[in-house]
């Protein structure tokens, strides 16, 4: 099964707060754009979860996480192949490797005739990242909290971007450190930037 995985695009982002586990508390906009990786999820005969991406992101990918808490959910022994094509790039902010998570937990979820109902498939999403349950639904959205509230949105007219990456590339992680070291950043108005 081929999955698009698309990237997203934060119209406001605004961090409302940190609650006690670290985690950055959001209240923001966020947009499904046409940009999107290539994810193919299959049923495998060997027991485990083979993943091949291209090109490789350094660290750990989490789509394979996202397949692991599938099969977890499911309580099936894993064997599944995964296979990723990029073209979304890494560390540009547009949810590239949360995409690919949540494709592969929609994808693995199809194959074995929707096991996991939507609030499950919400809470695996969460515990990946706060993107990945927004890359389920898509669209565009209101996401509140670590990402679980979601606000489907209606756009009035189509919206047109041209997005340039200087290939200089920041880690979330890294985001939210410099954000928290300077805690005068301006910050957005979200109910502004959906009127």
């Amino acid at each position: 099964m081929l999955i698009r995985a698309y990237a997203k695009l934060n119209l406001s982002l605004d961090i409302c707060g940190i609650r006690e586990d670290g985690y950055h508390l959001l209240d923001s906009v966020f947009q499904s754009i046409s940009v999107y990786d290539k994810v193919a999820v299959a049923k495998s005969d060997r027991p485990g979860i083979g993943l091949a991406c291209h090109p490789a992101p350094g660290g750990v990918n989490i789509a394979q996480r996202a397949a692991e808490l599938f099969y977890e959910a499911c309580q099936k022994p894993p064997a599944a192949d995964i296979r990723i094509e990029k073209y979304i790039p890494f560390e540009s902010g547009l949810a590239g490797g949360s995409a690919d998570a949540a494709a592969t937990l929609w994808g693995l979820n199809e194959l074995y005739g929707n096991p996991l109902g939507e609030i499950q498939m919400y809470a695996i999403a969460l515990r990946l990242g706060a993107d990945v349950p927004f890359a389920l639904q898509g669209g565009t959205c209101r996401v509140t909290g670590v990402g679980e509230g979601l606000e489907r949105l209606a756009l009035k007219t189509p919206i047109h971007y041209v997005i340039l990456n200087p290939n200089i590339g920041i880690s979330t992680p890294e985001v939210y450190r410099l954000y928290d070291a300077n805690p005068n950043v301006a910050r957005p108005n979200t109910d502004a930037a959906i009127d």
